[in-house]
């Protein structure tokens, strides 16, 4: 990730010897492989029932690695359209990276949350909630940002990753399993996203960032997001209820 941004800061009219089709693509070797094997690590874990006390060293690699991955991931140089110009590695990352992140949340929700992780360190613990915060507010933060414009051209003058690809559909699912970790993973959210984001806050910042959420979702169904990603928004937004302690049917 460090050569990625690297790459990202010389802007989308760079070219690059190794982030193009012959070498770093997703027809060649795949960006963000580590990230990759990370995912597929936790998807073996998934389907052996193995619990989270058997991948501590799993989850230390996860913490170590979320600053340069969501530091990618937030990079503010436009998506590379011309001729000659570096292969964006952002999307594949980012798609891997939201994989890992939905097995983690599921493996939360398997074992009832956080209060019954028996055989692991409160530190691990801490530090599995806080890659989960950190990339949610991260997801938020890019729909917030990406362009609602309808044509390529337009979307690509905007800063950022552009989401039309599978993570835009992987990010979903990730919303929907954060949101089902329950309140108290959104209420830190919200204070996050708060701090985060420059919004006037007014006597109410918990409402504010739950605001910001929900601005951000229906920024997702207006175009931020591709159409079939937009499929998961009733899904999304009943996990998004339940945080709330909301009945969806009323």
């Amino acid at each position: 990730c460090d050569t990625v941004n690297a790459q990202l800061l010389k802007g989308p009219t760079s070219s690059s010897r190794i982030f193009h089709e012959d070498v770093i693509s997703e027809d060649n070797v795949p960006p963000g492989l580590f990230i990759r094997v990370l995912a597929e690590t936790m998807e073996r874990a998934y389907f052996s029932q193995i619990p989270l006390s058997g991948m501590r060293n799993t989850l230390h690699v996860l913490a170590d690695s979320r600053q340069a991955v969501l530091q990618t991931l937030l990079s503010s140089c436009p998506n590379p359209c011309e001729k000659g110009s570096f292969h964006d590695p952002r999307p594949v990352i980012t798609e891997v990276w939201l994989l890992c992140m939905n097995k983690l949340s599921t493996a939360l929700m398997m074992q009832d949350g956080w209060t019954r992780l028996e055989g692991i360190h409160e530190d691990t613990i801490e530090s599995a909630k806080q890659v989960l915060l950190e990339t949610f507010v991260a997801a938020i933060s890019l729909l917030l940002y990406c362009s609602l414009e309808k044509t390529q051209d337009d979307r690509s003058k905007a800063p950022g990753m552009d989401l039309d690809g599978p993570q835009g559909l992987v990010m979903m699912d990730f919303f929907e399993a954060y949101f089902n970790l329950g309140p108290v993973m959104l209420e830190a959210a919200a204070k996050q996203l708060v701090a985060t984001i420059p919004v006037d806050t007014g006597n109410s910042p918990d409402t504010a960032g739950v605001a910001i959420i929900g601005s951000a979702l229906l920024r997702a169904s207006q175009g931020a997001l591709p159409p079939w990603a937009v499929e998961s928004v009733p899904s999304v937004y009943s996990a998004f209820f339940g945080a709330l302690s909301k009945n969806v049917d009323n």
